[in-house]
């Protein structure tokens, strides 16, 4: 762990637990405890505290009773409803900015996808920067608000795909249709694009999710079934 000495306490730790969550090195279900967090980042638990409020404002992390705070489990039920509200907001996103754009901001979008990535990881990252950045086009901050939010919990189940077999499957051929549609003020076209675009994504990772959740609930009762046979001490 690193020491925290940015900004205000509450706001780093906030902005370093959201990262590890995000990125998935704090894997689902992970225990939060305070003391042992404050320690490593050499803070007191109160803003510690604070971070993980904001976290669960996010469902990012969930609190129960009788049990401290924990990373959110991922589930196939939040996916779908993530992705039956992206399938409406990206592509009325993207249908605006394909209107409201700059020349700077559609060439900055070509640059994105003409930058050359390597690992998986800078693939994940490239993909949501170059989103991003489209719909940030939009001129509406509020959809900039909300999409963003749901980016950021959908990236949680993309970033199982770097810990599995499946290919992150990033189209370069449906990212460059985009850009030229936005380069020609196609807002119709640029609409479907990223309808069909969002809706193939959410198919990949919906059958990802199912194989994570599926195996988890194999290890859940496996946990069980031990621990009810296990001789009396």
């Amino acid at each position: 762990m690193r020491q925290i000495t940015t900004t205000t306490k509450a706001e780093a730790a906030y902005a370093e637990l959201r990262a590890r969550i995000l990125d998935g090195s704090m894997a689902p279900g992970t225990s939060l405890e305070q003391s042992t967090i404050a320690q490593d980042y050499g803070i007191s638990t109160t803003p510690v505290r604070e971070a993980l409020r904001r976290l669960e404002s996010e469902q990012l992390v969930v609190v129960k009773a009788h049990h401290g705070p924990r990373v959110a489990e991922l589930s196939t039920s939040e996916l779908h409803n993530l992705f039956a509200v992206r399938l409406e907001l990206d592509p009325l996103a993207a249908s605006l900015a394909a209107v409201e754009a700059t020349p700077a901001q559609v060439g900055a979008i070509r640059g994105i996808i003409e930058r050359r990535v390597d690992t998986a990881a800078e693939q994940v990252a490239a993909n949501r920067q170059f989103h991003r950045s489209i719909y940030q086009a939009c001129a509406n901050p509020v959809l900039v608000q909300v999409l963003d939010s749901l980016w950021n919990r959908c990236d949680r189940y993309r970033f199982l795909l770097l810990a599995s077999e499946h290919s992150l499957d990033l189209d370069e051929v449906e990212h460059h249709k985009m850009v030229e549609a936005m380069e020609s003020r196609n807002a119709e076209q640029m609409r479907g694009l990223v309808a069909a675009h969002v809706q193939r994504s959410y198919a990949n990772l919906a059958e990802l999710a199912e194989e994570y959740t599926s195996a988890q609930a194999r290890r859940t009762a496996g946990d069980r079934i031990s621990a009810a046979t296990a001789p009396a001490r």
